[in-house]
């Protein structure tokens, strides 16, 4: 498991996502995305919960929100609609917000509006790029009339300010472990240098992850090691590059989350054990 924070430089993207269990990493970036579930269901985990959507259900992910998505079987399509907010603005109100999860029930509810919705989406599906650039007004008027379109039925009132003090937080967590995994770090060492308190770091952590800061540290080491021992690196070598202080502490934390031990994993890589 690895949390990033994706850079987002295309203004408006239509991505066919075809995604296998638990393949994709928690994330956050500055676009907004509207999820459509054609096919099958799946689970989302968006700021801190979890979001059980099914066969036509829509999913709302705002701006900066950390989420991942867990395909509850291989092979299961997202139609993920990305956008930048600003696409969004009026003169005369800031952005209206969605509900998180639009089910397919209430969008039957409404006369009309899954077609209306489906003939949209299949305007912008069938253009030749995937991609588009801040220059197409056409499509820039697809998507804003896609989300108003749901925010019309859907709206969502609310602003919370502690909400983003967390996320904000969180991200600053995250981001000095990124950066300093390889070295001896701990929540201790976290709390020290962000000045947050070790109960809040473990609470934000368990918030929007579900898993311990000490754990995310491992689990980037990890990631780390198997890199080094995939291009040929030893064991010795491995464990000290990504931060590990021991050969002994490697092994356990290595078996722990992998279920089998470093020399394990290159007997099945087949270049067998390194001295």
């Amino acid at each position: 498991m690895e949390i990033i924070r994706e850079k987002t430089e295309v203004e408006l993207s239509f991505l066919r996502k075809v995604v296998g269990v638990n393949q994709t990493d928690f994330h956050w970036h500055g676009n907004y995305e509207l999820c459509y579930l054609p096919e099958k269901p799946c689970d989302f985990w968006i700021d801190g919960e979890i979001v059980k959507a099914k066969r036509g259900d829509i999913v709302v992910i705002e701006e900066h929100i950390v989420h991942k998505f867990f395909a509850q079987s291989e092979n299961t399509t997202v139609l993920v609609m990305q956008f930048q907010p600003r696409i969004l603005l009026n003169a005369d109100f800031g952005i209206p917000h969605l509900k998180k999860h639009i089910t397919a029930e209430e969008i039957d509810k409404v006369p009309q509006l899954r077609q209306k919705f489906m003939s949209l989406l299949d305007i912008v599906s069938n253009e030749k790029s995937v991609a588009y650039t801040k220059d197409n007004l056409f499509l820039q008027s697809l998507f804003t009339a896609l989300y108003f379109l749901l925010v019309r039925h859907f709206p969502l009132n609310k602003t919370d300010a502690a909400s983003k003090k967390d996320r904000l937080d969180f991200y600053h967590i995250v981001e000095f472990v990124n950066k300093n995994y390889t070295e001896d770090i701990n929540i201790k060492r976290i709390s020290s240098e962000l000045f947050m308190s070790t109960r809040r770091i473990s609470s934000l952590f368990f918030k929007y992850t579900d898993t311990s800061p000490n754990d995310y540290i491992d689990l980037m080491r990890i990631k780390n090691a198997n890199e080094m021992l995939d291009n040929g690196s030893n064991v010795t070598e491995a464990a000290f590059a990504s931060g590990f202080q021991c050969i002994r502490t490697f092994n356990n934390v290595y078996k722990k989350h992998m279920k089998i031990t470093p020399s394990e994993y290159i007997k099945k890589l087949g270049n067998g054990e390194k001295k």
